[in-house]
């Protein structure tokens, strides 16, 4: 039997089972044990609301809805399940092992491939061939995948080479790179920033499309390195090669991600500062280092789509800032839901929230949003581009996903599935204005307050911190992006350090990191985090937060998890009110259409 762990809130969505708070194998046994659970429980219809789990070194996230799955009722089914677990009882006890494969991946330690090489043999008194050995002859455990699609997080480095983390992270770590920080070392699957000291590169591919699951690397493997020269490095990188036990199958359907035999009905004229296709993300990724990703405002994606009759996750175009054109080439419905602006069918203003019919040959103009600072281009059928590992968002970290993993460009062309009848036949739908700024009211005049349930580590954070972090105002920064939000204000300074023992990470927590300026995470982020997490905000409240661009201003107040949970409800019902009545107005003999206009501001 697993000892008891703490239970920690993730916001009212979210929930946090702790095994330990440092990296231990055993604490890594239970977590795997209980997500092994987990997932036969999403096939349960008592389970009914849960909606996934993300494990990590020493703990276990649990995704739920609060409105289907009461937090007491899933608390109480891990209880049963860790109390049910016998030694020596195959998939049920003690020892539960996720994964059995032993993996040797080849790595150049040499010239360009390892520019912390030098520095690390110095400050461990050690010569570079000392620390190759030391770190070749060494076999790791995959505790967990996180940060980014494919990277493991492994462990234990030998003490000698354990140290900590650069004091300046370097600004892009290459692919494939090898790196160690403290008791552990992991591989850089994607270009990007980085603080671990890198010392070496292996020519191995750590995920792909093509594969299923699409991560090399899986919780529970066991991997050491063998090291080899520049030239065998290339010749590898450039066949692909992929180590026998890894067993790699290849995915049904691979190799058509982001092609569609779907006739175009939008073309892009101008995409303004940055627009992709998005749904509401991908699911079931988390634990191969994948986030959900998806659209920034899922109220006004949900409700565009429901005005429209399509299914309210089908992909949409999310335009960054407005100043965008498009072109219809063929008939059909859309409607403009989010930010607001001067909007133009040709030369006709056309209201936002409001569903209009276009034919082919017209534009639609999208001036600079005034109000907000994201908006939904929603057509009948939805954006049809290929699903990649179950979505049609776009990825732009991993360069996956929408139209060719990127950000749409002039001379695009996207295809639209078939409309259903019911958006053949309504002539107009307009979003209900009165749920619509009640959900946006925090938009208005003055800074939005975004409330947050604190957790999971609110108890590293003293009144002191909670005084700077609840109540002060706070400064979306320019270098704020769809990953997250860095925030200025006054400092909250966790008790402690900001770093702690990487754990799961959902949209709406608030990091800490080492200078203590809070980073609110947005629909992009990593999929686990390192640093201390003061709260997170309620779900009901970032739609607005998507709405704020870098200058605006911001507050938080904290809220109970059951006032969180109830406020997740009666959200639910607001997406419900929005779009369920229907208004169609048809006055006078030539059937003109009233329309009404949504303001996000009273």
């Amino acid at each position: 039997m697993y000892a008891q762990p703490r239970f920690l809130a993730a916001g009212e969505t979210g929930l946090v089972v702790e095994f330990s708070d440092r990296v231990e194998e055993a604490a890594n046994e239970a977590v795997h044990f209980l997500d092994a659970h987990v997932r036969r429980w999403l096939s349960d219809p008592r389970a009914r609301g849960l909606d996934g789990s993300v494990p990590t070194y020493r703990s276990l996230l649990l995704r739920f809805d609060p409105g289907l799955l009461p937090r007491g009722r899933l608390e109480g089914m891990v209880r049963q399940a860790l109390a049910g677990a016998v030694e020596g009882v195959e998939g049920a006890g003690g020892g539960h092992k996720p994964c059995s494969r032993h993996l040797s991946l080849p790595v150049c330690y040499e010239g360009e491939y390892a520019p912390d090489l030098q520095e690390v043999a110095a400050m461990t008194g050690l010569s570079n061939r000392e620390v190759v050995r030391l770190h070749t002859g060494t076999e790791y455990l995959v505790h967990m995948m996180g940060f980014q699609i494919g990277y493991p997080y492994m462990a234990s480095l030998v003490p000698q080479l354990r140290l900590p983390r650069l004091a300046r992270p370097r600004l892009k770590t290459p692919c494939g790179a090898v790196a160690i920080a403290e008791e552990l070392t992991g591989v850089y699957s994607l270009p990007s920033p980085g603080g671990w000291r890198v010392i070496g590169n292996t020519p191995v591919r750590m995920w792909d499309l093509d594969w299923d699951p699409p991560s090399l690397l899986r919780a529970g493997d066991r991997v050491s390195f063998y090291a080899i020269g520049p030239d065998e490095h290339r010749a590898m990188e450039q066949s692909g090669w992929v180590p026998p036990e890894a067993r790699v199958t290849p995915r049904a359907g691979a190799g058509d991600a982001g092609r569609s035999s779907v006739q175009p009905v939008l073309g892009v004229e101008r995409p303004g500062p940055l627009a992709t296709v998005q749904d509401l993300g991908r699911s079931g990724y988390e634990r191969y280092g994948c986030g959900p990703g998806g659209a920034m405002d899922r109220f006004a994606l949900r409700v565009g789509n429901r005005l429209l009759g399509n299914p309210e996750g089908a992909a949409a175009v999310e335009v960054t800032a407005g100043g965008a054109e498009f072109a219809f080439l063929s008939s059909g419905a859309a409607v403009w839901t989010g930010g607001t602006g001067d909007l133009r069918l040709d030369e006709k203003q056309v209201p936002g929230w409001t569903v209009f019919a276009f034919r082919p040959g017209q534009r639609l103009v999208v001036g600079i949003l005034r109000h907000g600072f994201r908006g939904y281009l929603c057509i009948g059928g939805g954006v049809a581009v290929r699903p990649v590992l179950g979505s049609r968002s776009t990825n732009l970290g991993a360069g996956f996903g929408g139209h060719y993993g990127r950000k749409l460009q002039t001379g695009d062309m996207l295809p639209a599935s078939p409309m259903g009848p019911e958006a053949r036949t309504m002539s107009t739908r307009v979003a209900d204005p009165e749920v619509v700024r009640e959900v946006y009211l925090r938009m208005g005049v003055g800074p939005p307050t975004l409330r947050v349930v604190p957790g999971p580590q609110d108890g590293r954070f003293g009144p002191e911190a909670r005084d700077a972090l609840y109540g002060p105002v706070f400064r979306v920064g320019n270098e704020s992006n769809r990953m997250g939000y860095r925030l200025a204000g006054p400092e909250v300074r966790p008790t402690g350090g900001a770093d702690i023992v990487s754990d799961g990470a959902v949209a709406g927590a608030i990091q800490v990191p080492g200078n203590g300026q809070p980073v609110l995470l947005m629909a992009d982020h990593q999929t686990t985090g390192g640093y201390a997490k003061a709260g997170v905000v309620v779900t009901a409240d970032l739609p607005p937060a998507a709405q704020l661009r870098p200058g605006d201003e911001l507050a938080f107040a904290p809220v109970e998890v059951a006032e969180a949970s109830k406020l997740h409800v009666s959200f639910e019902q607001l997406i419900a009110r929005a779009a369920g009545d229907l208004v169609q107005m048809r006055l006078g003999m030539e059937g003109r259409i009233w329309q009404v206009t949504v303001d996000m501001r009273r």
